[in-house]
C-alpha cells in the first residue's frame, strides 16, 4: 500500500519546485513522485532536473496534453492510490494523512478532495467549497478539484482521463465518470488544496471553450441528461440568462463609453466659449 503523485508538467519552472516540495513535506508523504514533463521549454526542464529526491521519477515526452500526461503517469504508478496535482498549484502540509484517512474508512470512495484556495499574484483572493454529491450534481457543475487523491483501481476501471478533453474541464469529466460507473466522491471539509491562477492556468483556456467542451459533455452523457431532462432545460435557460445579462452589461458599457467620447468636444467647447 502507498501513494504516487503524478504531476504533469508544462512551461512551469517558476512553480514546479513549489509544488513537488508540498508532496515531499506531507505528513504522509507519497512512496513515489512522477512528473511528467509533457514538451516543456529549457528553463523548465532545469527546473526539474534540479529536484533531487529519491522518490522523483521524471517522464519526459512531446507535448501531448495533460490528459495523455496523467494517463501515462497512472500507467506508470507502482501504488495503490494516485494523487494528482498540478505543476502550478500546492497542497497543505496534511492533505494526503487527511484524504488516505478517508478513503481508507470507505471501499466505495473512488476519489477524496477537499476545499480550496484561490490563489492569484500569491493571494488567497477566494475560498472554494465544493461540496461533491452524485451524479445528478455533476452533471451541470462540477463539485470536486482537480487535486484529488483515487484509488488507482477506480481510475483503472474508467479509462483515467477522456483524451478527447483537450481543452479544459478534463477533471469534471473524470469526477462524472467516476459517478456514472458506481464510484463515491468525499470532500473534506478544510482548506488543504491551493489552487493558482497563473498565465499557463487551464481553467482560462476551459472559460473560453465553455461552449465547446459543454456541448462534447452533452453528446458524451446525452442519456443521462434526458434522463433528467427538466433540470436539464432549467440549467440550460439559466447559462443563457446570465449569458444575456453579461452581454447587457458589456453593451451598457460600451454604449456609455461612446456617449462620453462624442459629449467630450461639445465640452471642450462650452468650457472654452
Amino acid at each position: 500500500m502507498g501513494i504516487t503523485a503524478i504531476i504533469p508538467c508544462y512551461n512551469a519552472a517558476k512553480t514546479i519546485g513549489v509544488a513537488v516540495n508540498s508532496l515531499l513535506l506531507q505528513t504522509l508523504p507519497p512512496k513515489e513522485i512522477i512528473i511528467i514533463d509533457d514538451g516543456s521549454d529549457q528553463k523548465t526542464k532545469e527546473a526539474i532536473s534540479v529536484l533531487d529526491h529519491p522518490t522523483i521519477k521524471v517522464i519526459t515526452q512531446k507535448n501531448q496534453g495533460v490528459c495523455i500526461a496523467r494517463n501515462i503517469g497512472i500507467q506508470q504508478a507502482q501504488y495503490n492510490f494516485i494523487v494528482t496535482l498540478d505543476a502550478d498549484d500546492s497542497i497543505a502540509d496534511t492533505f494526503l494523512e487527511k484524504t488516505y484517512n478517508a478513503i481508507q474508512k470507505n471501499l466505495a470512495l473512488g476519489g477524496v478532495c477537499c476545499w480550496y484556495n484561490y490563489i492569484y499574484e500569491n493571494k488567497i483572493i477566494m475560498k472554494g467549497k465544493p461540496q461533491g454529491g452524485g451524479l445528478k450534481d455533476f452533471l451541470y457543475e462540477n463539485h470536486a478539484t482537480s487535486a484529488a487523491l483515487f484509488r488507482k483501481e477506480a481510475l483503472l476501471s474508467v479509462g483515467g482521463y477522456d483524451q478527447n478533453m483537450k481543452l479544459g474541464f478534463e477533471d469534471w469529466d473524470l469526477w462524472i465518470a467516476l459517478l456514472k460507473k458506481g464510484w463515491a466522491i468525499k470532500v473534506v471539509e478544510e482548506y488543504l488544496y491551493n489552487y493558482s491562477n497563473t498565465p499557463n492556468s487551464r481553467n482560462k483556456n476551459a472559460l473560453k471553450n465553455e461552449v465547446e467542451i459543454k456541448r462534447y459533455l452533452f453528446e458524451k452523457y446525452r442519456d443521462d441528461y434526458l434522463e433528467n431532462y427538466d433540470k436539464t432545460v432549467a440549467h440550460l435557460l439559466y447559462q443563457l440568462e446570465r449569458h444575456q445579462k453579461h452581454a447587457k452589461k458589456i453593451e451598457m458599457g460600451l454604449e456609455y463609453t461612446l456617449g462620453q467620447n462624442l459629449l467630450r468636444p461639445l465640452r471642450w467647447l462650452k468650457r472654452k466659449f
